[in-house]
């Protein structure tokens, strides 16, 4: 008997989980979670990091910059991203993820608009100034754009999908559910790197390319509103058991239920204290009124 226990034990550890791809996609909060993180890391790489990561010389080189000047630019690219992301170190628990996410795709969606606007400019000069290179101003709005964007990625989108992602799932789905997400991050970047080299030239589709972008960083902004739960302060197993944004959780409305029914015995027993009090005052006056007097023997 023990062993055939101690079998069925067995095949119970090397099976999967047996419901955890139904977890995923039947159950109504792994299904939530799978669509809300997956959406999240798809946007990481739809609002064109990786366009400006792999193709930063090109995107330099077409600035004019090269040799130590392009060498320089680098360096306060790296230094933005070190000093975005000790900010979020710093802030992710005390300032929260979504208002940190609304600051850094704020900053996206005008980097990214500086970006296209100077190579709109660079499309419409059809001759360039020597040697190719763009005008000041063509550079200064490129030079910007690329040293913002990095820097606003680095401080939302690029580290709060890795941090918020494995919040979402429940501990009996969050190693299937997170890997999933990481699936849907990496096929959009496969999609980003592929059609980048065929929109970075000329500079009138880069324009739109990067047009596009912003576009997808704005579309960020409503749905982390209002998908994206706030998970500061919260531990992970409570944040993976967080109900949607807008929905009170399971344990406040049972507190509320609670304090409702205790305050509605309290006002049952006051009501009834209340009425026995009156009873008895009712009770003694009439026994004053009515009651004898006993003469005293002297």
């Amino acid at each position: 008997g023990d062993g055939g226990r101690g079998g069925e034990s067995g095949e119970d550890e090397t099976d999967p989980g047996g419901d955890l791809w139904k977890s995923l996609c039947v159950n109504k909060r792994g299904r939530r979670a799978l669509i809300v993180g997956g959406t999240l890391n798809a946007l990481q790489q739809f609002c064109g990091i990786n366009a400006l990561v792999y193709f930063t010389p090109s995107i330099l080189e077409g600035l004019g910059l090269e040799g130590p000047t392009a060498t320089l630019a680098t360096f306060l690219i790296a230094s933005l991203q070190l000093l975005s992301l000790w900010l979020v170190i710093r802030l992710v628990d005390s300032f929260g993820r979504k208002p940190l996410a609304y600051v850094g795709l704020g900053g996206m969606v005008f980097s990214l608009l500086c970006l296209s606007v100077s190579f709109f400019l660079r499309a419409k000069d059809q001759e360039p100034s020597e040697g190719g290179a763009m005008g000041m101003s063509e550079i200064s709005l490129a030079l910007g754009g690329v040293l913002l964007m990095k820097f606003f990625f680095s401080l939302s989108l690029g580290p709060l999908p890795y941090i918020i992602t494995a919040e979402l799932f429940p501990s009996t789905c969050r190693a299937a559910g997170v890997s999933a997400c990481f699936f849907f991050n990496w096929s959009a970047n496969l999609i980003v790197t592929f059609l980048t080299p065929k929109l970075i030239s000329p500079a009138g589709r880069a324009a739109l390319m990067f047009l596009m972008f912003a576009a997808f960083a704005i579309a960020a902004l409503p749905f982390v509103f209002f998908f994206l739960p706030e998970t500061k302060g919260q531990s992970l197993e409570a944040a993976g058991s967080a109900p949607p944004p807008g929905r009170p959780s399971a344990s406040s409305s049972s507190a509320a239920q609670g304090e409702a029914v205790f305050q509605g015995g309290a006002a049952r027993e006051g009501r009834t204290l209340g009425t026995g009090k009156g009873k008895l005052d009712d009770a003694g006056s009439s026994l004053l009124q009515n009651q004898i007097e006993i003469p005293v023997e002297k």
